[in-house]
């Protein structure tokens, strides 16, 4: 069963900083260059 959108990204605040690199890496198909967290949570955010 599909997650909704808001439990994705609700999800997100409850990561690991490398747990949201790797979610970058995947959704974005090429590697994460930065590790500032929200930055990170607001691109994951965008593309889900």
């Amino acid at each position: 069963m599909p997650k909704t959108v808001k439990a994705q990204i609700d999800a997100l605040g409850k990561m690991t900083t490398g747990e949201l690199a790797d979610e970058y890496e995947q959704l974005h198909k090429r590697p994460c260059r930065t590790r500032h967290r929200q930055y990170l949570i607001r691109k994951i955010a965008w593309r889900i």
